[in-house]
């Protein structure tokens, strides 16, 4: 059972749609191109969120993310059912930010799609855009191209301006020219809001394949920090905020939903794989479609490894979110981990500060650019630390 005594007055919701057109070569993402299962899995999603009704009827939600996946290939209705459900069972009277991911092609083949998210109470859309170049969108094996990218934009401006699009960079087939102008464009487009990830190649994945068969190759780290810091750099003399290691904003158009995240707070997923961070405790539903259709079936709640987090854990998870975003307010840790920061670390921190990896800055400890482009290096020597 949860705890809800512990409210959070930032708690999120997460559901997952897992399906997908095809699975993309560079996801490792649990999805489903089986669509015929659409309507089983939306009703078992309707299901999970009747049954946490239970555990959670004295929390007001404040933010909702729909991820996949790709929620925008399931019809209009059925999504529908899902937002009705989330109206009936749970308090989201208070909601701040309502996203949805969508990709291009399906706003394009849909004319009633983006209208129809407005009319149900979304506020903001996520726009997997990754590239305005055809050959990166080819290797990437998206199902869009440059020309539906851009009316895909011009569709959703018609009714959000809360818009985020993604950015990948250090693809094989791309230069600082072509990474330079999907950035530059998405500025003339007057997007807000801007994630630009890094390519990974992760085990499992068809490009990681490729690589081992030596069918591609990666783009040495030298090349890949060049273009984050060509990205950053022109995103921030544009007037954006770089308030995570991937995401910059126009002031006033964070993601709420994802900077809960970020802030260790607290959500509740629903959804086949989707994660749950609540009262302490850490839990994720079963990845298996069939298995988490036949629990909830039978009234059951979906969990498995479900577990309540050591204070190793919760200091780990502290740091790695903290020093991804806004840093470590260093007075926070010493009364949430009862130690001081600056005495625990101080050879490592003097080493970060000076080579310019990491500044203080009103009374946060936090990475400068230079640290972001290693930022993950920086949190396994901190995490490595813990004791």
């Amino acid at each position: 059972m949860v705890n809800t005594l512990i409210l959070n007055k930032n708690t999120g919701i997460y559901i997952h749609i897992p399906f997908c057109r095809r699975k993309c070569n560079y996801c490792d993402f649990y999805v489903i191109t089986n669509k015929t299962l659409i309507s089983r899995v939306t009703q078992n999603i309707i299901n999970e969120i009747r049954l946490a009704s239970e555990n959670y009827s004295n929390i007001t939600f404040k933010t909702i993310y729909i991820g996949g996946g790709t929620p925008s290939i399931i019809p209009f209705k059925e999504l529908e059912k899902i937002i009705d459900s989330l109206h009936k069972y749970l308090d989201i009277s208070e909601i701040d930010e309502f996203t949805i991911e969508v990709n291009p092609e399906d706003i394009c083949e849909d004319k009633d799609l983006i209208r129809n998210y407005a009319e149900s109470g979304i506020n903001r859309i996520s726009l997997g855009i990754q590239s305005l170049n055809n050959s990166d969108l080819k290797f990437l094996s998206r199902e869009h191209d440059r020309r539906q990218a851009l009316k895909s934009i011009e569709k959703c401006k018609k009714y959000y301006n809360n818009i985020s699009t993604d950015i990948i960079y250090s693809l094989p087939t791309q230069n600082d020219r072509s990474i330079t102008y999907s950035v530059k464009k998405m500025v003339e487009l007057k997007i807000p809001h801007i994630s630009a990830y890094t390519l990974t190649y992760e085990p499992e994945t068809i490009i990681y394949k490729k690589l081992i068969q030596k069918k591609l190759s990666m783009k040495p780290d030298s090349k890949a920090a060049k273009q984050y810091f060509l990205i950053s750099d022109f995103l921030i003399e544009c007037g954006y905020q770089h308030y995570e290691v991937s995401n910059y904003s126009i002031p006033g158009y964070q993601s709420k939903h994802n900077l809960n995240y970020w802030d260790n707070g607290e959500y509740i997923g629903f959804g086949p794989s989707a994660h749950s961070h609540f009262g302490g405790k850490r839990w994720n539903n079963h990845k298996n479609t069939a298995r988490y259709n036949i629990e909830l079936q039978e009234n059951k709640s979906p969990y498995e490894n479900f577990h309540t987090l050591s204070k190793t854990e919760r200091e780990t998870e502290y740091i790695m979110l903290k020093l991804r975003s806004g840093g470590i307010d260093t007075e926070e840790y010493c009364v949430e981990f009862r130690k001081d920061f600056e005495n625990h670390y101080k050879s490592y921190i003097k080493v970060l500060t000076e080579n310019s990896y990491a500044r203080y800055e009103k009374g946060r400890f936090r990475l400068t650019l230079k640290g972001y482009s290693i930022a993950d290096e920086i949190i396994l020597n901190f995490t490595s630390k813990i004791y």
